[in-house]
């Protein structure tokens, strides 16, 4: 990446690998024959996302970068001090303004308990042939949403809330979020999601934690569709005469368990 524009877009899956699956990547101004990503702009930058369904025996790429080539002479400081500490601070405002807008126009796109159509985001980073469908709920206390949708077939999909500001919601201490293999697939086939700030009992549960409003997120990455789920406001008294009969359910302890083995694998992921 440059900045937060994608200079280059892969998955891993795309990439000449070794016999025992281990993989090695040019990344270089200059072309090279094999894996390459090419490095462009002033800030260059390299991303890797890890795309997890099973927390508690999927284990993240193992990566180390060496640096190769000539050593490159310090040609010592070329700017005073003062002239640069007055163009960082500029640049730290218009930084600032950019991304409140950024946030507050992307936050507002989608009409509040409604998704846009699936989009393409590689130019800003997004994952290789991920079809992001971006949607906004906005409930009250006794209001709940009922999403429902054909599950994706491919490499990978979930479903996450975010807050106001599009900051993922805590999905180690709240079930905001769930993935193809977390989720609970009805006997006809289709995907049905309850958003509420309280536990309806419902296994498919998305916490909004609190929020009022805050995004909602179907990330489809190579998959054969990019479904634009269906959405039903209830009050919450009426979800579950709202879904089918055959709707899998949950007992308080059973949740407990499922948001404590969320906190274990998250722990575990990133205690290091």
């Amino acid at each position: 990446m440059n900045g937060i524009a994608a200079v280059a877009n892969c998955l891993v899956d795309d990439l000449a690998m070794e016999a025992d699956g281990s993989f090695e990547v040019i990344l270089s101004a200059d072309s090279h024959e094999g894996n390459w990503l090419p490095l462009a702009g002033e800030h260059p930058t390299l991303t890797v996302r890890n795309f997890f369904y099973d927390w508690d025996t999927e284990s993240p790429a193992s990566l180390t970068i060496h640096r190769i080539g000539a050593a490159v002479e310090d040609p010592g400081r070329q700017i005073a001090v003062d002239t640069s500490v007055a163009r960082q601070l500029y640049a730290l405002g218009e930084f600032v303004y950019d991304n409140l807008k950024f946030f507050l126009d992307f936050g507002a796109m989608p009409q509040p308990n409604s998704f846009l159509a699936p989009m393409d985001m590689t130019e800003m980073g997004a994952a290789a042939e991920n079809r992001p469908v971006i949607g906004r709920f906005e409930l009250e206390p006794d209001e709940a949403l009922i999403l429902e949708v054909a599950p994706p077939q491919g490499v990978y999909w979930s479903i996450s809330l975010g807050n106001p500001w599009l900051e993922t919601i805590n999905y180690g201490r709240h079930q905001s979020s769930l993935n193809g293999h977390q989720t609970v697939v009805d006997p006809d086939g289709m995907a049905r999601f309850v958003i509420a700030s309280r536990d309806p009992g419902v296994a498919n549960w998305l916490d909004t934690a609190g929020h009022s409003n805050g995004a909602m997120l179907l990330r489809c990455v190579r998959t054969q569709s990019a479904p634009v789920p269906d959405v039903r406001m209830v009050k919450f008294d009426e979800i579950i005469s709202a879904l089918p009969a055959e709707t899998v359910m949950t007992t308080t302890e059973d949740r407990a368990k499922v948001i404590a083995a969320r906190r274990r694998a998250v722990h575990e992921r990133f205690h290091r």
